[in-house]
């Protein structure tokens, strides 16, 4: 549980976050370094705001995906009552009928195929663009990179908002090497596109 776990402002977030271990201590070294005050708190915070809309929007939707089959019976029942069958086609009523219930279950189906697969995307696939931003200007404004004192700061940011996330100095150094092996193989596909 976090120490603070409902920050209602901007000022209130922040306070959250220096209050974690060691969280103050990496700021101030990185200001010292050569990072702005303002720019580097403006930063994270943009982190901690984009892990917040990150907080499992496929997982939601997973479950509304598998609320569907119920959704759908019900709709079924409501065709039963609610059609005057005197005045239609018995056989189309409840092929539709069954079309409709056959829906909600291949939707259940997948959603419970695409769970796993949507854990697996995070763990693997995550980029953080906001997060090799901020590595980025780190390293444009210190030389270096600071991933332990950057560490630290995500590592309060995730804590403070309840996520277990990765932000070890080695899962930073990792994304940083990512990223440039992804800049360096777009830049050699573009110079073989014809011109």
């Amino acid at each position: 549980m976090s120490l603070n776990p409902k920050p209602q402002t901007e000022a209130e977030a922040w306070r959250a976050i220096l209050n974690y271990p060691h969280a103050k201590t990496a700021f101030d070294k990185l200001c010292e370094a050569g990072c702005d005050f303002q720019d580097l708190k403006r930063r994270l915070l943009l982190v901690g705001n984009d892990l917040k809309r990150e907080r499992n929007p496929v997982r939601a939707d997973l479950r509304k995906f598998r609320a569907l089959p119920r959704r759908l019976r019900a709709l079924a029942d409501d065709l039963i009552t609610a059609t005057p069958l005197e005045r239609v086609d018995i056989a189309v009523v409840n092929n539709l009928i069954n079309e409709i219930l056959d829906l909600g279950a291949s939707m259940g189906a997948m959603a419970d195929l695409l769970d796993p697969m949507a854990s697996f995307s995070r763990a693997r696939g995550t980029q953080y663009p906001l997060v090799i931003a901020l590595l980025t200007e780190v390293r444009k404004r210190t030389r270096a990179y600071h991933y332990a004192e950057v560490s630290e700061l995500l590592n309060a940011i995730s804590l403070q908002l309840d996520m277990s996330r990765d932000f070890s100095p080695e899962a930073l150094r990792n994304l940083v090497h990512r990223q440039k092996k992804k800049l360096v193989t777009n830049a050699v596909y573009t110079s073989n596109d014809p011109a």
